[in-house]
Formats: structure tokens, sequence, C-alpha cells
């Protein structure tokens, strides 16, 4: 006889995305009020902050295309009132 043993199902592609775009658009909000450190937090584990390429492997283009957008805002306007070496560099990257 076997046992059966329920496995925590995997996040689907569907969910991801959704995350995705709700997190872009806190950040825009949170950046367009002047709060990056926030707007930096409310994309979460898409993105770990300047220097790193942001997460976009299994977004659809559009999704792809607004998280590099924020992330290369984000390192701008952040690397820019910390003084990050490079910072600059890599939000045009």
């Amino acid at each position: 006889m076997e046992t059966h043993i329920p496995t925590k199902p995997q996040a689907t592609p569907v969910r991801v995305t959704q995350d995705a775009g709700a997190r872009c658009r806190a950040a825009k909000e949170l950046a367009g009020a002047g709060d990056y450190e926030a707007a930096r937090d409310a994309l979460g584990d898409l993105w770990d902050g300047i220097g790193q390429r942001p997460r976009i492997e299994g977004l659809p283009p559009g999704d792809q295309a607004e998280l590099l957008l924020r992330a290369g805002a984000l390192s701008g306007w952040l690397g820019s009132s910390s003084q990050v070496p490079g910072a600059q560099a890599f939000a045009r990257t």
C-alpha cells in the first residue's frame, strides 16, 4: 500500500506575475512620493538593490520591462542620495 504525502503547491506563474505587477506599481507610487527606500522594499525579493540585476525570469515581457525600469530608476535615485559609487552607471544598464 502506497502512502501519499501531500506536497506544498508551487507558486504559479500567474501569482508571480500579479505580485510583480503590484510590487512595481507600489514602488512607482512610493518613489513618486520621494520614499525611495520604501520603494526598494516594495520590490521585495524581485530586486536586491543597487548593483544587482532584478529577477525577471518567468515574468511576461511587460512585467520584465517594468521591473527593469523600476530597478534602474531606484538605482539612480538611491545611488545619488547615498552617493554610491557606480550607481548611476548601473542605473543606465
